[in-house]
């Protein structure tokens, strides 16, 4: 790998993009628009990661300040994602017997206290899906004239 994040950080990126996917399925259901927000991620991830996976793709050979912004991208993913998915871990932690008398209690402690988090990383997850992909886009454009 020709920069500071390699193919098997990308797949540590994506096993942790599944698991938030799946987290937030649990939590807030297969069309609910947390979960297609992180499911994009999770795809666009693993385009990335394909790309990684080839020596003679677009990005590994662009240049350094290309490759350190899509660094900084992928970086900043692993921290919202963690925190996502430590929220969605807690709220979905509850066993099938105990839902039915907690469930309710735990769905307002997640509306009132963890929501606003996770509208604030909501965000940030789709801002760094539209960095990642642009910055693939652009290392794209940018080879067409070579």
């Amino acid at each position: 790998m020709s920069f500071g994040y390699g193919v098997s950080d990308a797949l540590t990126l994506i096993q942790l993009a599944w698991r938030t996917v799946d987290g937030a399925r649990r939590a807030c259901g297969e069309h609910d628009d947390l979960t297609k927000e992180v499911s994009s991620l999770h795809s666009v991830l693993e385009h990335l990661q394909a790309e990684m996976s080839n020596s003679d793709s677009l990005v590994n050979l662009a240049d350094k300040n290309r490759r350190d912004e899509l660094q900084n991208h992928m970086a900043g993913c692993v921290i919202h994602l963690r925190t996502m998915d430590s929220i969605l871990t807690k709220y979905n932690a509850l066993d099938d017997e105990k839902r039915s008398t907690k469930k309710l209690w735990q769905k307002i402690r997640f509306g009132n206290g963890e929501v606003m988090d996770l509208a604030e990383l909501w965000l940030k997850i789709s801002t760094y899906t539209i960095a990642i992909t642009m910055s693939l886009n652009l290392m794209l454009l940018g080879s067409q004239g070579e």
